[in-house]
């Protein structure tokens, strides 16, 4: 018994896979069918037994009684096998399906052996039962074996055929008549199991190609969220150094402030700025340049909260937003912040030393007079070249209101925000 499956592909499972599904699903209701079976066969064998018991010989009937009950075991026990099986591959289902069409065609059999031994010495009304108990075994096997076609063809063929062969050989007008309208009923039968065994694969094939697309468009869909997750975190991300890019940066402050004007909650700014770096970038290159933006701003994020936003304002210039923090916290977490990048050694393969470096420092709180962020923005820059004046490697505070026009700001465009920390 062999099935031509072919290689070509539903979504991202391979038409073979889906002939296996479909093959497991077709062996595994032939299965099922036994212990539905199980019942209804009992009450024919005891109407065959009831009708005939008069006229066949009592060894005869009690042989025939036990070949079935074995029969009927060893349909059980296969069936409790295949349940416990290990392996679903295509050979193994095959060579199940062979066994049981086997065990099905001595159960057709025995039926066609019943039908020779009863008939002989049978009465009218016996006869006529008996040929409505075989023929309606045929159209029975139709719901149970018709989804695998051959044990439905070896059941019926025995079952049928030695039933309308005993009634030609039991001669007269009626057995003719009984087999005649057995053949014609038979062949019905196998016409309906033929379109029904077609429609049930084909519904089995089409329900697993349906689910072979939809998982296939739900990983997709996981693909489409994932690169779009992606796109957003590049968007609001500096490519060099993992931070907020400068207008992820500016987003947030704006935010911060929209929730100071609604709930009064304060929150400071720190601008931050590394010191002489323009000379790491001459001396050894713009690779070990990114190096060290990248070290600093990992030593940095040591320092904050997790509601703590770092953004990368252009080139070396970072900015650092303290939610709900007072201006003395603002200025302690700065402080925190120079001493832990005045310490850090950072190693570079390319060099036998490692780097250090400095950074300054500008701290400021919003205040309610605050106009829009300009103001605020004004004040820690000024503050932080304020410490650039003053040495280098400190922090300054913002606590003036006047400003210099002279200081760039940060809402103005500060340079390079490219890959490079070339400045």
């Amino acid at each position: 018994m062999a099935e031509n499956t072919t290689e070509s592909s539903t979504g991202s499972v391979s038409r073979a896979e889906i002939e296996r599904l479909v093959l497991t699903q077709r062996v595994e209701r032939l299965y099922a069918s036994t212990r539905a079976n199980l019942l209804p066969n009992a009450a024919v064998v005891g109407l065959m037994v009831w009708l005939h018991i008069d006229h066949v010989a009592i060894p005869v009937m009690v042989a025939w009684v036990a070949a079935v009950a074995v029969l009927w075991a060893i349909r059980l026990w296969l069936t409790a096998r295949f349940q416990h099986r290990v392996h679903d591959g295509e050979r193994s289902l095959y060579a199940w399906a062979n066994l049981y069409i086997g065990v099905i065609g001595c159960a057709g059999l025995l039926w066609a052996v019943a039908a020779f031994a009863f008939l002989p010495g049978a009465g009218e009304v016996e006869r006529s039962a008996t040929a409505l108990v075989l023929f309606g075994l045929a159209s029975g096997a139709v719901a149970g074996l018709s989804t695998m076609l051959p044990a439905f063809l070896v059941f019926v063929l025995f079952t049928v055929g030695g039933g309308v062969a005993a009634f030609f050989l039991s001669g007269g007008i009626e057995g003719v008549g009984l087999a005649l309208g057995g053949l014609v009923l038979v062949a019905y039968i196998i016409f309906a199991a033929v379109d029904l065994n077609r429609l049930f694969v084909s519904a089995l094939r089409l329900s697993h190609e349906n689910a072979a697309l939809v998982a296939d468009l739900e990983r997709h869909i996981g693909e489409q969220r994932q690169l779009e997750a992606r796109l957003r975190h590049l968007a609001i991300t500096d490519p060099l150094t993992g931070c907020a890019n400068r207008r992820r940066f500016l987003e947030r402050v704006q935010e911060e402030m929209g929730r100071f004007r609604r709930r009064g909650q304060r929150f400071s700014l720190v601008l931050m700025d590394l010191d002489h770096f323009k000379a790491v970038n001459d001396t050894h290159g713009h690779p070990v340049g990114d190096r060290v933006l990248k070290a600093v701003v990992g030593v940095c994020e040591q320092q904050l909260r997790e509601i703590d936003v770092i953004g990368r304002i252009g080139g070396e210039e970072f900015g650092i937003l303290l939610g709900d923090t007072p201006l003395d916290e603002a200025v302690a977490v700065a402080e925190r912040m120079r001493g832990a990048i005045e310490a850090q050694a950072i190693e570079v393969p390319a060099l036998d030393r490692p780097i250090h470096t400095t950074a300054s420092f500008g701290v400021s709180e919003v205040r309610d007079g605050d106009e829009g962020l300009d103001p605020l923005f004004q004040r820690v820059d000024v503050s932080m070249y304020r410490a650039k004046n003053a040495g280098r490697n400190q922090v300054a505070v913002g606590r003036n209101a006047d400003a210099s026009d002279d200081a760039p700001g940060l809402l103005r465009d500060s340079g390079d925000n490219s890959l490079s920390a070339a400045e």
